[in-house]
């Protein structure tokens, strides 16, 4: 157990690092917690080096003994990374569902930059469902939490996904007020995915609005 709590330590700044060590475990052979949590590092890894996993029976692992535990900071984990895998192959109502989940945890534990990510998954779900509404009312939560949590990339993320829901309900010229004030951003950090992302929707705002 201790290998695995050390692996969690440096997963955010190294996720590809996890699969050494974890490759080496054979979690068939483990049981009860630490089966758990080799599950839950594995998804993690996955997700964190953008590998847009769509079988969720590894996650469901760690889902089955943290529902069950009173740790609430791997049960908002193991149930934000099961919306994760649930969002990638299509499955936006149950992603919404265990984001839910993951959002309760969340919330007990006062984790904002989770409930952050937690907020853009359903926010995400909702506009792969067509509910604008809900995809503008869940990512200004995403972004509040963000920038309660101090995370500022991700807070400046959010408020161009904000100006793409605000295009989704047809309320261009909101959209094109947040990419206005993104794109001083951008030239200020000089972070050129950003400002490419930026100009796309700033773009899309005039386009979509028959200008």
């Amino acid at each position: 157990m201790r290998q695995l709590n050390q692996i969690e330590t440096y997963i955010d700044s190294n996720p590809q690092s996890v699969f050494e060590v974890l490759d080496s475990i054979d979690i068939n052979n483990l049981h009860g917690k630490k089966k758990a949590m080799c599950a839950l590092l594995y998804t993690q890894a996955q997700d964190k080096s953008f590998i847009d996993v769509i079988d969720d029976s590894l996650i469901h692992i760690a889902t089955t003994y943290f529902s069950r535990s009173n740790d609430e900071y791997h049960k908002m984990l193991s149930f934000y990374y099961l919306a994760r895998v649930q969002y990638n192959k299509g499955s936006y109502a149950h992603s919404i569902v265990s984001a839910s989940r993951a959002e309760e945890a969340a919330t007990k534990i006062n984790n904002n930059y989770y409930l952050g990510l937690i907020y853009r998954c359903m926010s995400e779900c909702f506009n792969k469902t067509y509910n604008a509404t809900e995809e503008l009312r869940y990512i200004k939560m995403a972004r509040d939490c963000f920038e309660q949590a101090g995370y500022v990339t991700h807070e400046r993320y959010a408020r161009l996904n904000l100006a793409k829901a605000y295009m989704c309900n047809r309320e261009f010229e909101t959209a094109k007020q947040i990419c206005e004030i993104c794109l001083n951003d951008s030239m200020a950090i000089q972070n050129m995915d950003f400002r490419i992302y930026n100009l796309q929707l700033y773009a899309n705002a005039f386009i979509f609005n028959g200008e």
